[in-house]
């Protein structure tokens, strides 16, 4: 079993992820040539580059309308490290390191030895998020309650209810739990190891 970089976009209905081969440059954008297919009507037809490193992504932002994002920061170029989150305008991914063990990724083997053949580039479907909302996701992500978003926003309780209401329903589920489990998933072996140290 090997680690390699996974891109975990953020559906509405379950989370989906795909291996990075390192060395290869991926394209990511609304068009269908793209390797990484993002149906969002904010992501640019190219909007982006992502360029696997040892444990690392480049990213390269291509002009595009709406922006690339490591983390908070909008970037034109930078390298994103795992459990850190890249946006391409609203399109919320995680990246990961879990080990895979032939699950994901371009070069599977079948059962009789011989390869796959190439998959269909991955398609995502991320939630539309206005920039108000996505600024209550991206506290949101990070475990904050609707008192300590609010507070840090400076909105009062009403809107931040409002506007976590909108955003569980975009993600489709209906608790803060639901939401976390979804949209910070962890691989098998960082999950086991926390709940040893916990019990």
């Amino acid at each position: 079993m090997t680690r390699r970089l996974v891109l975990v976009g953020l559906l509405q209905e379950a989370t989906h992820g795909v291996a990075l081969e390192e060395s290869r440059t991926y394209s990511v954008g609304r068009a269908a040539s793209c390797d990484l297919v993002v149906a969002s009507l904010s992501v640019s037809r190219k909007h982006a580059e992502l360029t696997a490193l040892p444990g690392a992504l480049l990213v390269s932002d291509c002009r595009s309308r709406n922006g690339t994002f490591v983390e908070y920061e909008r970037i034109d170029r930078a390298l994103a490290l795992p459990s850190q989150r890249i946006r391409f305008g609203s399109a919320m991914f995680l990246l990961l390191t879990p080990i895979v063990d032939c699950e994901v990724g371009s070069e599977l083997e079948t059962d009789e030895g011989g390869p796959r053949a190439e998959p269909r580039a991955p398609h995502f479907v991320g939630p539309e998020l206005t920039p108000g909302r996505q600024r209550v996701y991206d506290l949101l992500i990070h475990g904050k309650s609707e008192k300590e978003i609010g507070s840090e926003l400076q909105l009062s309780p009403h809107p931040v209810h409002r506007h976590v209401v909108e955003i569980y329903r975009a993600c489709g589920v209906s608790s803060k739990g639901e939401f976390l489990v979804q949209a910070r998933p962890l691989p098998p072996s960082m999950s086991n190891d926390g709940r040893r140290k916990k019990a």
